[in-house]
């Protein structure tokens, strides 16, 4: 008889719920669900920045065709730019969470609900047509998918798009240098390089180059025991400050709460552009520059491929 240990048993229920869609939908609208309550509080990078919604608007501007615009997500940022467009495109957004959609819509400035198409869906999982939208806009879109969900990924969003049509979205990509660092080097050039931005800018900052110090590079899922005791010997022999404890709360929280939502690191700067030259040609990129690590957040401007 088979002795199943601890790990065996997680183990097994990962596996168990990353191939079975319909428990991981339901924990994809749970996670969203809960993250309403709590999205406002966010801020950069996971948030993007003045200076990236300039860019986002600068690729608008140059898309070829806008008359109908799909908006994945319901980030206040983003729809509050598309409000700029009520009069010369139709504006859908498409979001799982319909608390998520709620709360966001009391974020916004200057968003009216009722010039905007709501679509309460999955992203890979929607009923809609082929070739039906203009351009398709998301910010950090990819990294709510594990690597072997991604490529189907961008191939949807291909599919909705009309010829030649526009995807542009932010995506995180691994910081690769990171790993010639002891890690409280990092840890505290995080802190000394961040001294004007708020607690929370800095955990998400740190949040996510645990992420990158401490995943597999093959499989990129993370080792969030390995991160966790990482911090938490930097917090008690090396440096005390609270963007330490509040990145290691972050981890904690993701390790109990939502481990099948945050296993996975950034692909690298090579394998996240083949991935997106199978479906799109890349007309452009850019990043902001007003914040920390920003140039590992490039907007993408993507013609769909012929």
């Amino acid at each position: 008889m088979m002795h199943w240990t601890p790990k065996d048993i997680l183990m097994a229920m990962r596996q168990f719920l990353d191939n079975n869609s319909f428990f991981d939908s339901q924990l994809h609208r749970s996670y969203w669900d809960d993250k309403s309550l709590f999205w406002k509080y966010g801020t950069m990078p996971n948030r993007p920045s003045s200076g990236d919604i300039q860019r986002y608007r600068y690729f608008l501007d140059h898309a070829k065709r806008y008359n109908k615009i799909l908006l994945l997500g319901s980030t206040p940022e983003l729809r509050d730019l598309l409000a700029e467009r009520y009069d010369t495109s139709k504006i859908f957004l498409m979001d799982s969470s319909f608390p998520m959609i709620l709360a966001m819509t009391r974020e916004t400035k200057r968003v009216n609900p009722k010039k905007e198409i709501w679509i309460k869906s999955l992203w890979e999982e929607p009923n809609l047509p082929s070739e039906f939208f203009d351009i398709v806009i998301g910010d950090l879109v990819l990294q709510q998918f594990p690597p072997y969900k991604e490529e189907k990924f961008l191939q949807q969003i291909s599919n909705f798009l009309v010829p030649h049509g526009t995807f542009i979205m932010r995506c995180r990509i691994l910081d690769e240098d990171i790993r010639k660092m002891l890690f409280n080097e990092v840890a505290a050039e995080v802190i000394r390089s961040s001294n004007h931005a708020d607690v929370e800018c800095m955990a998400a900052t740190l949040f996510w180059k645990v992420y990158d110090a401490f995943s597999n590079l093959k499989t990129r899922e993370i080792d969030l025991k390995k991160a966790i005791n990482t911090l938490k010997n930097i917090q008690k022999n090396y440096l005390q400050h609270p963007a330490i404890d509040c990145a290691l709360n972050k981890l904690q929280t993701s390790r109990k709460r939502f481990p099948f939502q945050w296993r996975w690191a950034s692909p690298n700067r090579d394998t996240l552009t083949h991935m997106l030259s199978k479906y799109f040609l890349i007309r452009n990129k850019n990043t902001s520059d007003d914040y920390m690590d920003a140039k590992l957040y490039p907007i993408f401007f993507l013609e769909k491929k012929s």
